[in-house]
């Protein structure tokens, strides 16, 4: 069962990883159809280098986001069973509880 459930878990973290990476697939896809247009919106060569920059602080932004969101997610999804485990083992019966039951109870 102790098998079982970290193998969930880590299954659950590999789709957990695979969003994470279609996630900064869509900011980079994002950020080059804007990067593309940019020329189009603005002519003047000062204004267009500031829309680019500011464009490519949007995309490191982003991932910088998305690495947080995925590092947080990954570390929700380790302390579940880890937690559940440490709970079962404090339930009725445990040898904690056992310990300082009279003897002959």
């Amino acid at each position: 069962m102790i098998r079982m459930k970290w193998a969930v878990t880590f299954l659950l973290m590999g789709a957990w990883t695979i969003m994470a990476w279609l996630a900064d697939k869509l900011v980079n896809w994002a950020v080059g159809a804007s990067t593309a247009g940019a020329s189009q919106i603005i002519s003047h060569p000062d204004s267009l280098s500031w829309l680019t920059g500011a464009i490519g602080l949007a995309q490191s932004t982003g991932r910088i986001g998305i690495l947080a969101v995925w590092i947080a997610g990954c570390l929700c999804l380790l302390a579940v069973p880890a937690v559940l485990g440490w709970l079962a083992k404090r339930g009725p019966g445990s040898s904690r509880i056992a310990f300082f039951r009279r003897k002959g109870e």
